[in-house]
């Protein structure tokens, strides 16, 4: 399983960084290493919700697409779409952030900030 972060570097620039899930087999199932979580929350994004502003992330956290499609573009220009099933984990809470367009109408996400220290 794979996820892509939101991360800023030191001098605040935002960038993307592929990241595979290291998953310990057995049987027919894989589980991975277990993230420390604070709480689990649900959004329903209106279709009039075009595009955000540059913004930072408030917090680490999960992002998980359930419905609907955007483009995530970072300050030094790439982009990446995301769709149902998509992991993002944010971490660009300093720096100049990214932006956010809606792809298609209604977006329904769940976001999951992680725990202090994981």
């Amino acid at each position: 399983m794979k996820y892509f972060r939101v991360y800023a570097d030191e001098t605040g620039e935002s960038h993307f960084q592929d990241v595979e899930v290291e998953m310990t087999v057995s049987q027919m199932a894989g589980q991975s290493t277990p993230v420390a979580a604070a709480e689990v929350s649900f959004y329903r994004l209106s279709a009039e919700l075009k595009a955000s502003p540059w913004h930072t992330s408030p917090r680490r956290q999960f992002v998980i697409y359930l419905e609907g499609n955007s483009e995530y573009e970072t300050s030094d220009g790439d982009t990446r779409r995301v769709g149902p099933g998509s992991v993002l984990l944010m971490e660009d809470f300093q720096g100049k952030g990214h932006l956010n367009r809606n792809l298609s109408g209604e977006r329904f996400l769940a976001t999951i900030p992680l725990a202090d220290g994981a």
